[in-house]
């Protein structure tokens, strides 16, 4: 994939993907390549369609390839899991692939995101149940599991929970 802004799967609004899987190596290079991820670029909770509290849930899920990219939000599984508004899930899911990105860059999640949306509502950011198995390089930010878990907000909940990896980073 060289795309300007390339993912398998990006998902926004109402939306739940469960057992489902992607096998195959994602390299992405390019000045802007958005956030990239072994099984989907961004799990993505946001107002677009007009919904009052948005979910987006990946449910048993898992990729096997190895994930490289010259940009940020790089991760095994997902490279960005975020929410301005309702709540964007990743449960019982996994990654086995190598990583390699720049900023905010993990085996599992380059980035867990959760931030005030449109007058003053808030979102929520969660994985649960989650593991890793490769190995991550990167340049700033860089973990295991996930390159960066923040909240920009007192009001959104940003958590990870039993959750682990076991490559090196």
């Amino acid at each position: 994939l060289n795309y300007s802004y390339s993912h398998m799967l990006n998902w926004y609004e109402q939306s739940v993907i469960t057992d489902c899987f992607s096998t195959g190596d994602v390299t992405v290079n390019g000045s802007e390549t958005g956030s990239v991820g072994g099984f989907c670029g961004s799990n993505s909770s946001d107002m677009d369609g007009g919904l009052q509290y948005p979910l987006s849930r990946i449910i048993s899920c898992h990729s096997t390839g190895d994930v490289e990219s010259n940009g940020d939000n790089t991760g095994g599984f997902c490279g960005l899991n975020e929410s301005r508004l309702g709540r964007a899930e990743i449960e019982d899911c996994y990654s086995e692939g190598e990583v390699n990105g720049n900023s905010y860059t993990g085996g599992f999640c380059g980035l867990n995101l959760a931030k005030k949306g449109v007058e003053g509502r808030h979102g929520d950011s969660k994985i649960f149940k989650c593991y890793c198995l490769g190995n991550v390089a990167g340049v700033d930010y860089v973990g295991g599991f996930c390159g960066m878990n923040q909240s920009k907000s007192e009001e959104c909940e940003v958590e990870i929970r039993i959750s682990y990896c076991v490559g090196d980073a």
